[in-house]
């Protein structure tokens, strides 16, 4: 957020609106439990599960429309802008970061040859 050279006469308010965006996210991240091994399900769990990681992913969208609209009462577009841009680029870095192999990772299958 530092990086937004947001105007003091604005960072009061544009931090509190922020935090609140950051809980709202969390909250609508904790009703999707991804702990679990895709493998072991059935096909209608898996369906189950598909289909609501498809809701939790759009309650996060609408959620991150709504925020930027008020993001953008307080701080001009191009901020706003900048800082999802720069939330997508630390959520890529924590992604390379964690380890791989785990039993929850969804690596791509390697075709076997008959």
């Amino acid at each position: 957020m530092e990086n937004l050279d947001i105007d003091p006469s604005d960072k009061a308010e544009f931090t509190d609106v922020y935090n609140e965006y950051l809980e709202s996210q969390k909250e609508i991240k904790s009703q999707f439990n991804s702990n679990f091994n895709p493998e072991t399900l059935s096909d209608e769990e898996a369906k189950a599960k598909l289909q609501q990681s498809f809701e939790v992913g759009q309650k996060l969208l609408d959620n991150r429309k709504k925020y930027a609209d008020k993001m953008q009462q307080i701080i001009p577009c191009q901020k706003v802008l900048k800082l999802f841009q720069s939330e997508g680029m630390m959520r890529d870095k924590v992604n390379e970061r964690k380890p791989r192999g785990n039993a929850n990772s969804f690596a791509p299958r390697q075709r076997q040859n008959p």
